[in-house]
Protein backbone atom coordinates (compact mmCIF):
# COMPACT_ATOMS: atom_id res chain seq x y z
CA UNK A 1 0.00 0.00 0.00
CA UNK A 2 2.89 2.38 0.70
CA UNK A 3 4.02 2.01 -2.92
CA UNK A 4 0.54 3.01 -4.09
CA UNK A 5 0.55 6.05 -1.80
CA UNK A 6 3.99 7.23 -2.91
CA UNK A 7 3.44 6.67 -6.62
CA UNK A 8 0.02 8.36 -6.40
CA UNK A 9 1.61 11.39 -4.77
CA UNK A 10 4.24 11.59 -7.52
CA UNK A 11 1.63 11.39 -10.28
CA UNK A 12 -0.43 14.04 -8.48
CA UNK A 13 2.53 16.44 -8.45
CA UNK A 14 3.00 15.77 -12.16
CA UNK A 15 -0.72 16.53 -12.66
CA UNK A 16 -1.23 13.07 -14.11
CA UNK A 17 -4.62 12.84 -12.44
CA UNK A 18 -5.78 9.61 -14.07
CA UNK A 19 -2.81 7.63 -12.73
CA UNK A 20 -2.96 9.28 -9.31
CA UNK A 21 -6.69 8.56 -9.11
CA UNK A 22 -6.24 4.85 -9.87
CA UNK A 23 -3.65 4.47 -7.14
CA UNK A 24 -5.61 6.39 -4.51
CA UNK A 25 -8.77 4.41 -5.31
CA UNK A 26 -6.79 1.22 -4.79
CA UNK A 27 -5.65 2.54 -1.39
CA UNK A 28 -9.30 3.19 -0.45
CA UNK A 29 -10.22 -0.33 -1.54
CA UNK A 30 -7.44 -1.87 0.56
CA UNK A 31 -8.17 0.24 3.65
CA UNK A 32 -11.85 -0.74 3.43
CA UNK A 33 -10.89 -4.42 3.54
CA UNK A 34 -8.49 -3.81 6.44
CA UNK A 35 -11.03 -1.59 8.27
CA UNK A 36 -8.46 1.26 8.37
CA UNK A 37 -11.16 3.92 8.29
CA UNK A 38 -9.02 6.95 9.10
CA UNK A 39 -6.64 6.24 6.20
CA UNK A 40 -9.63 5.54 3.98
CA UNK A 41 -11.14 8.94 4.81
CA UNK A 42 -7.83 10.69 4.15
CA UNK A 43 -7.60 9.17 0.67
CA UNK A 44 -11.25 9.84 -0.08
CA UNK A 45 -10.37 13.50 0.50
CA UNK A 46 -7.38 13.19 -1.84
CA UNK A 47 -9.60 11.64 -4.52
CA UNK A 48 -12.11 14.44 -4.01
CA UNK A 49 -9.37 17.02 -4.55
CA UNK A 50 -8.41 15.33 -7.83
CA UNK A 51 -12.03 15.47 -9.01
CA UNK A 52 -12.04 19.13 -8.01
CA UNK A 53 -8.98 19.74 -10.20
CA UNK A 54 -10.91 18.12 -13.05
CA UNK A 55 -13.94 20.34 -12.34
CA UNK A 56 -15.99 17.21 -11.59
CA UNK A 57 -17.77 18.80 -8.63
CA UNK A 58 -20.51 16.18 -8.09
CA UNK A 59 -17.90 13.42 -7.66
CA UNK A 60 -15.69 15.67 -5.54
CA UNK A 61 -18.57 16.49 -3.22
CA UNK A 62 -19.48 12.82 -2.92
CA UNK A 63 -15.94 11.85 -1.88
CA UNK A 64 -15.66 14.76 0.58
CA UNK A 65 -19.00 13.86 2.16
CA UNK A 66 -18.03 10.18 2.42
CA UNK A 67 -14.82 11.21 4.19
CA UNK A 68 -16.75 13.58 6.46
CA UNK A 69 -19.12 10.79 7.48
CA UNK A 70 -16.17 8.59 8.50
CA UNK A 71 -14.51 11.36 10.50
CA UNK A 72 -17.79 12.00 12.37
CA UNK A 73 -18.04 8.29 13.21
CA UNK A 74 -14.46 8.33 14.49
CA UNK A 75 -14.95 11.59 16.45
CA UNK A 76 -11.91 12.92 14.58
CA UNK A 77 -12.28 16.71 14.90
CA UNK A 78 -9.31 17.62 12.72
CA UNK A 79 -10.48 15.23 10.02
CA UNK A 80 -13.96 16.72 10.28
CA UNK A 81 -12.51 20.23 9.84
CA UNK A 82 -10.53 19.01 6.80
CA UNK A 83 -13.75 17.72 5.28
CA UNK A 84 -15.67 20.93 5.98
CA UNK A 85 -12.81 22.96 4.49
CA UNK A 86 -12.90 20.79 1.35
CA UNK A 87 -16.64 21.35 0.99
CA UNK A 88 -15.90 25.05 1.21
CA UNK A 89 -13.50 24.73 -1.72
CA UNK A 90 -16.28 23.37 -3.92
CA UNK A 91 -18.61 26.23 -3.00
CA UNK A 92 -15.75 28.65 -3.67
CA UNK A 93 -15.12 27.17 -7.11
CA UNK A 94 -18.81 27.49 -7.91
CA UNK A 95 -18.83 31.16 -6.89
CA UNK A 96 -21.01 30.58 -3.82
CA UNK A 97 -18.85 32.73 -1.57
CA UNK A 98 -21.30 33.04 1.33
CA UNK A 99 -21.57 29.25 1.70
CA UNK A 100 -17.83 28.82 1.19
CA UNK A 101 -17.18 31.43 3.87
CA UNK A 102 -19.47 29.60 6.31
CA UNK A 103 -17.59 26.34 5.74
CA UNK A 104 -14.14 27.91 6.03
CA UNK A 105 -15.05 29.75 9.24
CA UNK A 106 -16.47 26.54 10.74
CA UNK A 107 -13.25 24.69 9.88
CA UNK A 108 -11.12 27.56 11.23
CA UNK A 109 -12.95 27.46 14.56
CA UNK A 110 -12.18 23.75 14.96
CA UNK A 111 -8.53 24.13 13.91
CA UNK A 112 -8.01 26.97 16.40
CA UNK A 113 -9.77 25.06 19.18
CA UNK A 114 -7.54 22.03 18.55
CA UNK A 115 -4.38 24.10 18.07
CA UNK A 116 -3.80 22.97 14.49
CA UNK A 117 -1.53 25.58 12.93
CA UNK A 118 -1.43 23.64 9.66
CA UNK A 119 -5.20 23.66 9.42
CA UNK A 120 -5.46 27.32 10.43
CA UNK A 121 -2.98 28.36 7.74
CA UNK A 122 -4.85 26.33 5.12
CA UNK A 123 -8.13 28.08 5.89
CA UNK A 124 -6.49 31.52 6.03
CA UNK A 125 -5.29 30.98 2.47
CA UNK A 126 -8.83 30.08 1.40
CA UNK A 127 -10.29 33.12 3.16
CA UNK A 128 -7.68 35.24 1.39
CA UNK A 129 -8.71 33.80 -1.96
CA UNK A 130 -12.35 34.70 -1.32
CA UNK A 131 -11.39 38.26 -0.36
CA UNK A 132 -9.13 38.53 -3.41
CA UNK A 133 -11.84 37.31 -5.78
CA UNK A 134 -14.13 40.00 -4.39
CA UNK A 135 -11.52 42.72 -4.93
CA UNK A 136 -10.73 43.09 -1.22
CA UNK A 137 -6.98 42.97 -1.82
CA UNK A 138 -5.83 44.42 1.50
CA UNK A 139 -7.89 41.89 3.49
CA UNK A 140 -6.63 39.09 1.23
CA UNK A 141 -3.01 40.13 1.75
CA UNK A 142 -3.53 40.18 5.52
CA UNK A 143 -4.83 36.58 5.43
CA UNK A 144 -2.00 35.44 3.13
CA UNK A 145 0.68 37.04 5.31
CA UNK A 146 -0.77 35.48 8.48
CA UNK A 147 -0.69 32.09 6.76
CA UNK A 148 2.85 32.77 5.54
CA UNK A 149 4.05 33.47 9.10
CA UNK A 150 2.59 30.15 10.23
CA UNK A 151 4.32 28.27 7.40
CA UNK A 152 7.59 30.03 8.25
CA UNK A 153 7.16 28.92 11.88
CA UNK A 154 6.49 25.37 10.64
CA UNK A 155 9.46 25.57 8.23
CA UNK A 156 7.19 24.25 5.45
CA UNK A 157 9.12 25.45 2.40
CA UNK A 158 6.66 24.12 -0.17
CA UNK A 159 3.75 25.95 1.46
CA UNK A 160 5.89 29.10 1.78
CA UNK A 161 6.51 28.95 -1.96
CA UNK A 162 2.83 28.47 -2.74
CA UNK A 163 1.64 31.31 -0.51
CA UNK A 164 4.34 33.55 -2.00
CA UNK A 165 2.73 32.92 -5.40
CA UNK A 166 -0.63 34.03 -3.97
CA UNK A 167 0.95 37.15 -2.51
CA UNK A 168 2.61 37.86 -5.85
CA UNK A 169 -0.76 37.60 -7.61
CA UNK A 170 -2.27 39.94 -5.03
CA UNK A 171 0.30 42.56 -6.04
CA UNK A 172 -0.35 41.90 -9.75
CA UNK A 173 -4.03 42.70 -9.22
CA UNK A 174 -2.96 45.93 -7.50
CA UNK A 175 -0.60 46.79 -10.41
CA UNK A 176 2.41 46.67 -8.09
CA UNK A 177 4.68 44.72 -10.41
CA UNK A 178 7.86 45.28 -8.40
CA UNK A 179 6.41 43.55 -5.33
CA UNK A 180 4.78 40.90 -7.52
CA UNK A 181 8.10 39.98 -9.13
CA UNK A 182 9.82 40.02 -5.75
CA UNK A 183 7.40 37.39 -4.41
CA UNK A 184 7.35 35.30 -7.58
CA UNK A 185 11.15 35.17 -7.74
CA UNK A 186 11.35 34.20 -4.08
CA UNK A 187 8.86 31.40 -4.74
CA UNK A 188 10.88 30.37 -7.80
CA UNK A 189 14.05 30.02 -5.74
CA UNK A 190 12.23 27.80 -3.25
CA UNK A 191 10.68 25.70 -6.03
CA UNK A 192 14.11 25.15 -7.57
CA UNK A 193 15.63 24.17 -4.22
CA UNK A 194 12.75 21.76 -3.59
CA UNK A 195 12.96 20.42 -7.17
CA UNK A 196 9.25 21.16 -7.55
CA UNK A 197 9.39 21.44 -11.33
CA UNK A 198 5.66 21.75 -11.99
CA UNK A 199 5.51 24.64 -9.54
CA UNK A 200 8.57 26.13 -11.23
CA UNK A 201 6.75 26.13 -14.57
CA UNK A 202 3.77 27.91 -13.03
CA UNK A 203 5.98 30.60 -11.49
CA UNK A 204 8.00 31.14 -14.67
CA UNK A 205 4.72 31.71 -16.53
CA UNK A 206 3.56 34.14 -13.83
CA UNK A 207 6.78 36.13 -14.16
CA UNK A 208 6.48 36.12 -17.94
CA UNK A 209 2.94 37.47 -17.65
CA UNK A 210 4.10 40.33 -15.44
CA UNK A 211 6.63 41.43 -18.06
CA UNK A 212 3.92 41.01 -20.69
CA UNK A 213 1.70 43.39 -18.69
CA UNK A 214 4.63 45.82 -18.61
CA UNK A 215 4.94 45.51 -22.42
CA UNK A 216 8.50 44.21 -21.96
CA UNK A 217 8.23 41.54 -24.65
CA UNK A 218 11.87 40.50 -24.77
CA UNK A 219 11.94 39.85 -21.01
CA UNK A 220 8.58 38.08 -21.15
CA UNK A 221 9.92 35.79 -23.88
CA UNK A 222 12.97 34.95 -21.80
CA UNK A 223 10.82 33.64 -18.92
CA UNK A 224 8.32 31.83 -21.13
CA UNK A 225 11.18 30.14 -23.00
CA UNK A 226 12.68 28.99 -19.70
CA UNK A 227 9.27 27.55 -18.78
CA UNK A 228 9.22 25.79 -22.14
CA UNK A 229 12.62 24.26 -21.44
CA UNK A 230 11.38 22.84 -18.12
CA UNK A 231 8.28 21.33 -19.79
CA UNK A 232 10.54 19.63 -22.32
CA UNK A 233 12.65 18.20 -19.52
CA UNK A 234 9.50 16.84 -17.87
CA UNK A 235 8.10 15.67 -21.23
CA UNK A 236 4.87 17.48 -20.39
CA UNK A 237 3.27 17.75 -23.83
CA UNK A 238 0.09 19.61 -22.85
CA UNK A 239 2.01 22.24 -20.90
CA UNK A 240 4.54 22.53 -23.73
CA UNK A 241 1.81 23.20 -26.32
CA UNK A 242 0.23 25.83 -24.08
CA UNK A 243 3.52 27.68 -23.61
CA UNK A 244 4.36 27.48 -27.31
CA UNK A 245 1.03 29.14 -28.01
CA UNK A 246 1.82 31.90 -25.50
CA UNK A 247 5.27 32.44 -27.03
CA UNK A 248 3.71 32.69 -30.49
CA UNK A 249 1.33 35.38 -29.26
CA UNK A 250 4.16 37.31 -27.61
CA UNK A 251 6.06 37.38 -30.93
CA UNK A 252 2.90 38.72 -32.59
CA UNK A 253 2.53 41.41 -29.94
CA UNK A 254 6.20 42.30 -30.27
CA UNK A 255 5.97 42.56 -34.05
CA UNK A 256 2.91 44.83 -33.82
CA UNK A 257 4.60 46.94 -31.13
CA UNK A 258 7.78 47.34 -33.22
CA UNK A 259 5.72 48.33 -36.24
CA UNK A 260 3.86 50.92 -34.17
CA UNK A 261 7.18 52.49 -33.20
CA UNK A 262 8.31 52.91 -36.81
Amino acid sequence: MNVLKKSGKIYLKQKDFAKALRRFEKVVEITQKLNQLEIKARYLNKIGLIYREQNNYPEALKKFQDALTIYLELNNDIGYADGVNNLGLIYFDQGNYSEALNRFEEALEVYEEKGSLKGKAKVLVNLGLIAQDQGEYSDALKDFEEALNIYIEMKDLEKIAKISINIGLNYVYRINYIKALENFKYALQLAENLEEFQMKIEILKRIGNVYLDEVNYSEALRWFEEALYVTEELENLNEKLEILEIIGKVYQYQEGFDEALV
